[in-house]
């Protein structure tokens, strides 16, 4: 059986004053804080949802993320399970960190 396509989710504005319908959509889609990501099924339903509230969500191709933030490891070094590295403190490591930080440990010597 193939693999469902997922989309992710964020919301990035508040729902604060806006219609009571755009509100329930956010929680419909189990989004109802700043900051909050949920990843969901890529249906005709949930896109209508999506498109409701447009204004107040970011969304993104959970394939192209996951892509993307495995790249990012590699770059780093980290493609295999607890592997450690010592890296240098810059600006574009710490990026690179931060894009991944659900996934890695860092500790500062």
């Amino acid at each position: 059986m193939a693999a469902k396509a997922t989309v992710i989710v964020t919301q990035t504005k508040s729902a604060i004053g806006r219609k009571a319908d755009q509100r329930l959509t956010l929680i419909g889609l189990g989004l109802n804080k700043i900051g909050r990501t949920r990843e969901l099924e890529d249906t005709a339903s949930v896109r209508g949802m999506i498109n409701k509230v447009k204004h107040l969500v970011r969304v993104e191709s959970a394939i192209g993320r996951k892509a993307d933030q495995r790249l990012t490891l590699i770059g780093l070094g980290l493609n295999k399970i607890g592997r450690t590295r010592e890296l240098e403190d810059t600006a574009s490591v710490r990026g690179m960190i931060n894009k991944v930080k659900h996934l890695v440990r860092v500790e500062q010597q």
